[in-house]
């Protein structure tokens, strides 16, 4: 798990004070992965729901959640996309993260473990002895299939875990270089249509058929000190989301989230769109904190209600 370094610790304490953009609107920065779990956020933006709030969001892509952790630290960005584990990770670790908005159903349909057909992979036990792809050790993606395998009974102990970025993990399966890996999104569409692959295993849906595997993330200090901000910008975030609900079967999403992805339209239709999240789910997030635990990424219980932010009525 990523460390984070003291002095960017100390720095999270400190009063935020927020830019403003060219137009007079309070900018928020907003690390993000282009992923279409994100197009709720994006939908706010292209449609001026934010700016009917005052608000100037400005995108700043990284390569995954964890890094938008530092960031928020770092005052880089105001907002992060990241994970259940980066953040429990976080809040262990003393920095003080509220999850503030969830996300289209957690990203956990269209995430999952894929192997040779030919090798006949069906289970944990059949990985015992063998090599599977992981984009970060040590993190959500690691976390759920090391308890799939151990479910379906494997021993993680005996499985060898490489990391391997998401757009290189099909290459490396079919050289042979790893025997299984646990894809998302576009890549396991991609593998599936590739008959020397099969999809072996949802390890999200399996191991926690609830789990919101990522959420939006800020600062608790930033929120203290720009609370209506805050509150703007989740009254902008769920007319994104409603406008995403309402046409997740449209050919208009899936142009509109191939334009921030870069992913081609015909891939996007295979794509199951799913409804955004009421709420951030605490019961979901103590799950997490238990497979953490079991994995030694948490060396003791955290209490999660607080993590959960709570804007002012409407």
């Amino acid at each position: 798990m990523l460390k984070i370094v003291s002095s960017l610790l100390f720095a999270a304490f400190l009063s935020a004070a927020l830019p403003v953009g060219a137009t007079g609107a309070v900018a928020l920065r907003v690390s993000v992965i282009p992923t279409s779990t994100i197009a709720p956020l994006y939908i706010a933006k292209k449609f001026g729901f934010f700016a009917d709030e005052g608000l100037d969001v400005q995108f700043a892509p990284t390569a995954g959640g964890a890094i938008g952790i530092p960031g928020l630290v770092g005052k880089s960005y105001d907002v992060a996309f990241s994970n259940n584990v980066s953040a429990l990770a976080a809040v262990a670790q003393g920095i003080d993260v509220q999850l503030v908005s969830p996300t289209p159903g957690g990203g956990t349909v269209d995430s999952a473990l894929i192997a040779r057909r030919a090798d006949g992979v069906k289970s944990g036990k059949d990985l015992e002895g063998k090599i599977v792809a992981v984009n970060t050790n040590r993190n959500v993606i690691w976390l759920y299939v090391r308890e799939w395998i151990r479910q379906t009974g494997g021993d993680p102990a005996k499985v060898t875990f490489r990391e391997v970025p998401f757009p290189q993990m099909i290459d490396a399966l079919k050289q042979k270089q790893i025997d299984a890996a646990f894809e998302v999104n576009v890549f396991v569409i991609a593998a599936s249509h590739d008959p020397a692959l099969e999809v072996v295993s949802r390890p999200y849906a399996e191991v926690q058929p609830g789990v919101q595997s990522s959420q939006y993330l800020v600062m608790r200090s930033f929120i203290e000190a720009n609370r209506d901000t805050m509150d703007r910008f989740l009254r902008a975030m769920r007319r994104g989301g409603e406008w995403y609900d309402a046409h997740l079967e449209s050919d208009e999403l899936v142009e509109l989230v191939a334009e921030f992805t870069k992913v081609p339209k015909t891939v996007l239709k295979e794509l199951k769109f799913l409804p955004m999240e009421d709420k951030i789910d605490v019961g979901e997030l103590e799950k997490t904190m238990i497979l953490m635990r079991k994995e030694g990424l948490l060396a003791k219980d955290i209490d999660v209600r607080p993590m959960v932010y709570a804007p002012k009525a409407q």
